[in-house]
């Protein structure tokens, strides 16, 4: 298992997962890594939005 996750260089398909079932997959101090992220963009829903930016941009080359 991981031991940082390091939200910010993850692929927009592993920030996705990881807001769906992080807290299934990981350990406690991986999901406060999470939900830090989660807060510092913004909420859950911000947060989705930017995996949805971040795939289009992937995307895109």
């Amino acid at each position: 298992m991981l031991k940082e996750l390091d939200v910010e260089n993850l692929t927009a398909e592993e920030i996705e997962i990881l807001l769906s079932c992080g807290s299934d997959i990981l350990s406690p101090s991986q999901v406060l890594e999470v939900q830090i992220f989660v807060q510092r963009i913004g909420g859950l829903v911000n947060a989705y939005e930017a995996v949805r930016v971040l795939k289009n941009l992937e995307a895109a080359g």
